[in-house]
């Protein structure tokens, strides 16, 4: 799994233990920050971190990523998924089947997540407005692994989400 993104070409965001925060990228025309805002600011979006924090995978290792069409075009795609390891919960598009492909290390916590994610129609308006805004929602990818959290990061987390959802707009 590739952690970089691309300021130019890329939408993501991931938890930074240097500034004990979220660090987001989006591509310099700025059209990222609205989508951040409507991402990190939604009570949906909050409960499924929320949700994975309470289930014990480690949101320090959590990626939303996502490429303009324009890194698109000039990257061809690969056929096969990178997410290999049995700890990893990973949404993103399967090009053999032409749809979402959810990967997680325990089928009760995947369908519970893959559902509550996918099955939403507010997920399903993040595409949508990721495609105006011309990215090409066949490269996104949330991803997160399963394992044991440092304290330090898990207590830094969990109050950044509940200071979110305390003030969280549905």
């Amino acid at each position: 799994m590739n952690y970089s993104l691309n300021s130019k070409t890329t939408l993501g965001f991931k938890w930074s233990e240097k500034e004990n925060d979220w660090m987001i990228y989006f591509p310099r025309s700025g059209s990222g920050s609205y989508l951040h805002s409507q991402l990190l600011e939604r009570r949906f979006f909050l409960s499924l971190l929320q949700e994975l924090l309470n289930r014990d995978y480690d949101l320090s290792t959590f990626l939303f990523r996502v490429h303009t069409n324009e890194f698109s075009e000039s990257h061809p795609r690969k056929r096969t998924s990178h997410f290999r390891k049995e700890n990893v919960l990973a949404v993103y598009w399967n090009y053999q089947t032409n749809d979402w492909m959810i990967r997680y290390p325990d089928k009760s916590d995947g369908s519970l997540i893959a559902f509550d994610l996918i099955g939403n129609d507010y997920f399903k308006n993040v595409l949508k407005e990721l495609e105006n805004r011309k990215y090409d929602v066949k490269t996104l990818c949330i991803y997160v692994e399963r394992r044991e959290m440092d304290s330090t990061t898990q207590n830094n987390i969990s109050t950044w989400i509940k200071r979110r959802l305390s003030t969280a707009y549905k």
